[in-house]
């Protein structure tokens, strides 16, 4: 797929495939055990404290609340996003966005961007560059984050996918999960669901 066929100005709305700037991506990873951060008043005063509570090893008072969420202390690397989530989610949910880490292609190892480019690394998608903005990539399919969409709100989005390059990338999120091959045609072949 040529590049000219593969880009297009960003769509007026949110959608399945654009690509947006600066999106936090968040990763839980050791060394740190899973550690919860509470607001909490000081005993003396009107402020407000932040208090670790480290997973197994110590506990608020009132317990953890996993149930109904907790804030962690995670990793977060701000980098170029694609939007993984469906037009239809988009539009039901109000909560929850999909968001995969775009890579640029020069970090990896040149034997390694052979095989990006190719679409032989099945957790990687390939990108070809897009202006002067953003280098050739890749979306990393192993780093998917679920964002409320206020943080996308204002992002700037730099760039929407064509149908085309958004059949491309779900046929390689399918053989990601799957380990079956399927090229970007075989999804016109499928039923759609309502």
């Amino acid at each position: 797929m040529m590049v000219d066929e593969f880009y297009r100005d960003a769509d007026p709305i949110l959608c399945q495939g654009d690509i947006i700037r600066e999106i936090p991506h968040v990763n839980l990873k050791p060394p740190l055990p899973l550690t919860v951060i509470r607001k909490e008043h000081v005993k003396y005063g009107n402020g407000i404290k932040f208090a670790p509570y480290e997973y197994g090893l110590s506990a608020p008072k009132d317990g953890f609340h996993f149930d109904q969420g907790e804030q962690v202390l995670a990793s977060c690397q701000v980098a170029f996003g694609m939007v993984l989530s469906h037009g239809c989610e988009i539009d039901k949910d109000p909560r929850y966005r999909m968001i995969a880490l775009i890579r640029p292609l020069s970090v990896a190892p040149p034997e390694g961007q052979e095989i990006i480019r190719a679409n032989n690394n099945l957790s990687s998608c390939y990108l070809p560059a897009y202006d002067e903005i953003m280098g050739e990539s890749y979306v990393d399919f192993r780093r998917i984050t679920t964002l409320h969409p206020d943080f996308l709100r204002d992002a700037e989005r730099i760039v929407s996918l064509t149908d085309d390059a958004v059949k491309y990338v779900q046929a390689q999120f399918f053989r990601y999960f799957t380990r079956l091959d399927v090229r970007p045609d075989a999804l016109d072949q499928l039923p759609k669901l309502p």
